[in-house]
């Protein structure tokens, strides 16, 4: 996000891009520097927003460490959006079923723009190198969960937001992007989403997307383990079973995004920002 000239809304962009790049690191926090660079502004700049949204609890800062983190205000709003209470209720339900059915890691992600948001995690077992946890949030390519719902989006728009997402993960200092766009290019393919080791070794994934009620995407279920327990193979299997799921889900979802109108609209703000 290049800095431009002032506009009457500039200030609330900003803020947001900053609020939403804390949430990418939630548990680990940003320094200042770091968070300026991320977000192409001056540290001047980052400082003063950061001061603001800290005096409204939407910013936590630690002295000591001299970091910045979400703020509790976040979930305050967040527990106001009453139409999403069902869904996350029954979502987590679900992915818990799933964990408990496969043995696997089971994830519950909403989508937010170009990125997704991890809504539930479920796990019997701790499984090393699955960093997804509850409340972070990443680009979609960066996961079968995210693919999920690349592959169900109209070519234009998903290529938008490959575009996006490929920037931001160079920004980042992702190594060897050409991964994310190997499983999104099989998951086209195939017809739906599988991560063959492709996010990280050792841990292969499958997943499906979530339609609200317009048939847009709204989040998706994913079921991920070691390639022992979900090879290739068990793609087809794993992939009817969580089909199931998510059709039965994208019912339970009252009040979503009940016109097309109001989805159109929400996927062209996110492909604007």
């Amino acid at each position: 996000m290049t800095e431009t000239k002032p506009t009457g809304t500039q200030s609330i962009e900003r803020a947001v891009h900053i609020l939403k790049l804390l949430a990418t690191r939630g548990k680990f926090g940003w320094g200042l520097t770091d968070l300026a660079r991320r977000a192409e502004l001056d540290k001047a700049t980052v400082h003063r927003i950061l001061g603001c949204l800290e005096s409204q609890r939407l910013v936590e800062r630690d002295a000591k460490e001299h970091r910045y983190f979400p703020g509790p205000m976040l979930v305050d709003l967040g527990l106001s959006v009453s139409a999403l209470h069902p869904l996350l209720d029954e979502g987590r339900t679900t992915i818990a079923r799933l964990a408990q059915r496969t043995g696997g890691v089971s994830f519950l992600y909403l989508r937010s723009g170009h990125d997704f948001v991890v809504a539930g995690r479920v796990e019997h077992t701790f499984n090393r190198g699955m960093l997804n946890e509850v409340g972070f949030r990443r680009p979609l390519i960066m996961s079968a969960g995210g693919v999920a719902m690349l592959i169900v989006l109209p070519a234009e728009e998903r290529q938008h937001i490959v575009e996006r997402n490929l920037r931001e993960l160079h920004g980042m200092g992702i190594p060897k992007l050409e991964r994310f766009e190997q499983m999104l290019a099989r998951s086209l393919e195939l017809g739906y989403s599988a991560n063959l080791e492709d996010v990280a070794p050792g841990i292969q994934s499958f997943a499906v997307c979530v339609n609200d009620r317009c048939g847009g995407p709204l989040g998706s279920i994913s079921i991920a383990g070691d390639p022992a327990r979900f090879p290739a193979s068990a793609g087809p299997r794993l992939i009817e079973l969580l089909r199931k799921e998510a059709a039965d889900l994208g019912t339970k979802a009252p009040g979503l995004a009940t016109s097309r109108a109001h989805l159109t609209m929400l996927n062209q703000a996110a492909m604007a920002a």
